[in-house]
């Protein structure tokens, strides 16, 4: 999708992820991040009682995740720590400890080694954010086994759901019951709401609401730590589905947000549409910071096509198709032709032949087979996020406000081709 501003990237050399000149802005705010992330295991360690033992966290993790190449004492810190490591540094690294071992000055060595300090403090960091925040997981699953609400200071920022046999799940407001199922609670997750089950509702569909509020909840805080990793040790810009909803609705003005809301709008229409169709084997996510960055698509469609290997004639008709899961990458855009978006599909010919890198094993999940360019110029994504703003922000999210037209014309122009549907079924699918 359409970036916002400039770049402003540093490129590094990609054989040596923790090679490379270390940016001053973000080592500022790395420094705030990691007195946060601090501060979130102490509480956490205090409310499990289990204080130095979150998830595996040693001191030797702490020690080395508060000792950047801003404090006093970080070379000799490191120093000895690398020189128990001697066979897996890479091999700038090897001689600059060395040099240190022969008492030679480092000169300009010194910036290496100060930026592999810090990128590597970083990663650090951001692993001991997802122990803390699979922690965290792991102590709202027990909760959830022995039946308990939220806290206070949580369920204040949580909308109730009910149930009855007659209406099912649904939300009080002023107009009376407004219906939500379970892809609701993930999509609207997107657009910062979240949800809680009314302790009279049966335990089983209780205990559901709960774990998939709370799982997409972990799955969603770290997949940002992840990006939060790519832009701090390998320099990766931060994908726009990062932008909070405050900063939207501030630039909500601003003509370039089009592109970053249709993105958000797109990706929550379609984890209703998953899970709206489950028997369809359908599913959305959205690329990580590399992805989007390097390989140039904003969103990730699995499909399970029952069909495919029988299309290939490897199969009867009479045998039962094999499920074949493709995945595709999708580049989405508001550019509605021309030379911008010829040169979009441009740059999505040269990340073709980085999508199957070996180098990229560490970072891409479940890589794609292929990256499509969809344009989908409704002009229509900054309006639905007024009009949703200004109702209130109910669930829903601003594609709510979408008109059956434009809903077909989004499955029609992402999922068609994919799930093989015909005219007839897309217009069944609309909801």
């Amino acid at each position: 999708m359409e970036t916002i501003g400039s770049n402003n990237r540093v490129e590094t050399d990609k054989s040596e992820p923790l090679k490379g000149r270390w940016n001053k802005l973000a080592f500022k705010r790395e420094v705030a991040r990691f007195q946060n992330i601090l501060e979130s295991i102490e509480r956490f360690a205090a409310d499990l009682n289990v204080k130095g033992k979150i998830s595996t966290i040693s001191s030797q993790e702490l020690q080395d995740a508060n000792m950047e190449g801003s404090k006093p004492g970080w070379q000799q810190y490191w120093q000895k720590r690398l020189i128990g490591e001697m066979d897996t540094l890479p091999e700038y690294m090897r001689a600059i400890v060395i040099k240190n071992i022969k008492g030679e000055k480092l000169g300009g060595d010194t910036t290496d080694y100060f930026n592999y300090v810090n990128k590597r403090v970083a990663a650090i960091r951001s692993n001991l954010q997802k122990k803390v925040e699979m922690g965290r997981l792991k102590k709202k699953l027990g909760e959830i086994d022995r039946h308990e609400d939220y806290d206070e200071t949580e369920i204040s920022g949580r909308q109730t759901i009910y149930f009855d046999k007659d209406n099912g799940l649904f939300l009080k407001t002023e107009a009376g019951g407004k219906p939500i199922g379970y892809g609701d609670i993930v999509a609207d997750y997107e657009w910062g709401l979240k949800y809680r089950p009314d302790d009279n509702l049966p335990d089983n569909i209780w205990r559901k609401i709960r774990k998939t509020a709370d799982i997409i909840e972990a799955r969603k805080n770290i997949e940002k730590i992840f990006n939060d990793q790519l832009h701090y040790v390998k320099d990766v810009s931060k994908p726009t589905t990062t932008l909070s909803i405050k900063n939207i609705e501030k630039n909500i003005e601003n003509e370039d947000f089009e592109g970053v809301i249709a993105e958000r709008i797109i990706y929550a229409f379609f984890v209703r549409f998953q899970y709206n169709n489950p028997e369809l084997d359908f599913k959305v996510d959205t690329a990580n910071s590399f992805e989007d960055t390097e390989l140039k698509y904003d969103l990730k469609i699995s499909v399970v096509n029952k069909n495919r290997a029988r299309g290939q004639g490897q199969i009867s008709d009479k045998d039962e198709a094999p499920r074949v899961t493709r995945r595709i990458g999708v580049q989405l855009t508001v550019t509605p032709g021309g030379k911008a978006l010829r040169e979009k599909a441009e740059k999505i010919e040269v990340a073709r032949d980085k999508i199957n890198l070996s180098e990229n094993d560490e970072i891409v999940k479940n890589p794609v087979e292929d990256i499509l360019l969809v344009s989908l110029p409704l002009k229509t994504y900054r309006e639905n996020f007024k009009k949703w703003v200004g109702s209130g922000k109910p669930s829903g999210g601003p594609e709510a406000y979408l008109t059956r037209e434009e809903r077909k014309r989004l499955i029609e122009v992402v999922a068609g081709d994919l799930l093989q549907l015909k005219p007839e079924d897309i217009d069944s699918l609309i909801f």
